[in-house]
Parts: C-alpha cells; structure tokens; sequence
C-alpha cells in the first residue's frame, strides 16, 4: 500500500517534470525527497503506535 502511494505520486511526477527548467526540477526534487521522508516517518510513527 505504502509503494504503491509512492510510486504513483512519483510517476504523476516525472510527467510533470519533463516542463521544467533543470534549476526547477532540482528545487522540486528535493522538495519531492523531503514531503516522502517526512510522509514516511509519519507513517511508520502511525505503524509503531499501532503496534
């Protein structure tokens, strides 16, 4: 469920990118790494609360 989330947000992603200048694709790609880390680490605190 959770590389399923990922892997289609960064499809949507990459199609998106191919209109960007390379300074704008690097600004977006790291704010893209940032929101999955942090999605990430909200969903695996989620996880270890269930748990």
């Amino acid at each position: 469920m959770k590389i399923l989330l990922v892997a289609k947000s960064t499809s949507q992603h990459a199609v998106s990118m191919q209109f960007l200048t390379k300074q704008e694709r690097e600004q977006l790609q790291a704010q893209h790494r940032f929101e999955r880390d942090r999605r990430i680490r909200i969903i695996n605190g989620i996880i270890e609360r269930s748990l």
